[in-house]
């Protein structure tokens, strides 16, 4: 067997910290479970010191499995989203209750004889939900229907643009416990200039905040406003009183509507500026998250959880970034279809390869420190980028990684009394005193 050699991830504090004047750099190496936050002088022993050679990495869990049954109801829309990628897909066509019927069986027999917690129903996708709203009360019953008969709870959410939102739609919303997420970019200008609308969404949303509802404002970060995600959490928190939880996500594969050079600018911006909002939403009570945040939260062979999703025509695939056979994109997501009387057809090959995929299987990620956190990262990423574009991904995924490794430790020496890791590294802690383990900040 030949040696091999996992260096750890060494990123500077400055762009957490915010602070063009910060020296220290976090030597990170999650094969041996420990962090270092080192001055320039230290870098090369800590590096040498936290160097792995031929790690076991038979302790990372099993392959991430989602609970969430995703039902694409429709392919139209009110927006024309500049970010959109399904604008090409638009078509009158919804999903009716009776194509899914065989479908939502199956799943709730699933569900219950593998006791899979938190099950979920999610009506999201390539349009506007709330344009087929009747059809989203059929399955509504259907599903609660089926869910007492198999013994499981049930819970429902919803993406929406918030346009056609009005008082009989959000007691419904509200008797049937959905969890919302409002898409809404939550600045005027940002809103009017991405998705054209400003009213009635933001009132909308503000009648939604006041109601029983569990409420998620979603955004997108674009090459806009990747640098105003502190000022989008602070006019949140201003103007939506109510508002718990936000999510900051990045645009679909962003890489490939600009250069390299960009598309490394973009992640840069957008990894420092959602930690700087995340450490000001969290002094106000308010929990800012993305799909990075959570997939880098836990340890695994394999990044996606392969959702179950359904599209309007009855396709099934694992992703949303594709829900139409018009989309280039959709045969890499695309594993079976149900037919109009609810049969459905697998390519049970496909199913194999994509659930048994495993970080090791890539030559790229097997010498990667953050391959167990990473788990290879978007495999519809790795299907489209170039080696470029896949090399600027894969430094952004290690960047993301450290900075939550960073604000665990902030995090602690907070409890030893200091307001800021910033305030802490000024007063020149021992060596000891900067090394860390992950297991304690877990």
């Amino acid at each position: 067997m030949n040696s091999r050699k996992i260096r750890p991830i060494v990123e500077s504090v400055e762009g957490f910290l915010g602070e063009t004047s910060a020296q220290w750099s976090l030597v990170l190496a999650p094969d041996n479970e420990r962090m270092f936050i080192a001055y320039p002088e230290e870098l090369r022993g800590a590096i040498e010191t936290l160097t792995v050679e031929n790690p076991d990495i038979a302790c990372v869990s099993q392959n991430k499995e989602c609970p969430q049954l995703s039902l694409l109801v429709n392919s139209k829309c009110n927006f024309h989203c500049a970010y959109c990628y399904a604008s090409e897909s638009r078509t009158n066509e919804e999903l009716s209750a009776d194509r899914v019927i065989p479908l939502l069986d199956h799943w709730f027999a699933r569900v219950a004889s593998e006791r899979i917690s938190n099950p979920e129903i999610s009506f999201s996708g390539g349009g506007e939900p709330l344009l087929s709203m009747e059809r989203i009360e059929e399955i509504v019953s259907v599903a609660e229907e089926l869910a007492q008969k198999h013994g499981c709870e049930i819970r429902f959410s919803l993406v929406t643009n918030g346009s056609l939102l009005n008082e009989r739609i959000i007691d419904y919303l509200e008797f049937h416990r959905f969890k919302l997420f409002f898409s809404f970019e939550v600045i005027e200008d940002l809103q009017r200039s991405q998705r054209g609308v400003w009213e009635p969404v933001r009132t909308n949303l503000l009648k939604v905040l006041r109601r029983d509802i569990s409420c998620v404002i979603k955004c997108v970060i674009t090459r806009e406003s990747m640098t105003r995600q502190l000022e989008m959490a602070k006019r949140a928190i201003e103007d939506f009183p109510g508002v718990r939880r936000i999510s900051f996500n990045q645009m679909e594969l962003v890489a490939r509507s600009c250069s390299t050079e960009e598309y490394k600018e973009y992640l840069d911006n957008v990894i420092s500026g959602f930690f700087m909002a995340r450490r000001f939403a969290a002094r106000h009570g308010v929990v800012i998250s993305s799909y990075d945040y959570q997939t880098l939260s836990m340890r695994g062979l394999r990044c996606c959880p392969l959702a179950l999703m359904v599209t309007p025509h009855g396709g099934i695939t694992f992703c949303t970034v594709a829900s139409s056979p018009k989309e280039k994109l959709y045969p890499l997501v695309n594993w079976g279809e149900i037919s109009s009387d609810g049969k459905f057809d697998c390519d049970e090959l496909k199913i194999h390869s994509l659930r048994n995929y495993s970080v090791n299987d890539d030559a790229r990620c097997r010498c990667c420190a953050a391959r167990e956190y990473c788990g290879g990262g978007c495999p519809v990423v790795r299907a489209c980028y170039s080696f470029e574009q896949l090399r600027i991904y894969c430094e952004g995924r290690r960047k993301f990684l450290a900075y939550m490794a960073l604000e665990k430790i902030e995090t602690k020496i907070q409890t030893m009394g200091f307001t800021s890791l910033s305030e802490w590294l000024d007063n020149y802690p021992a060596p000891n005193e900067r090394m860390f383990s992950l297991k304690e900040l877990q």
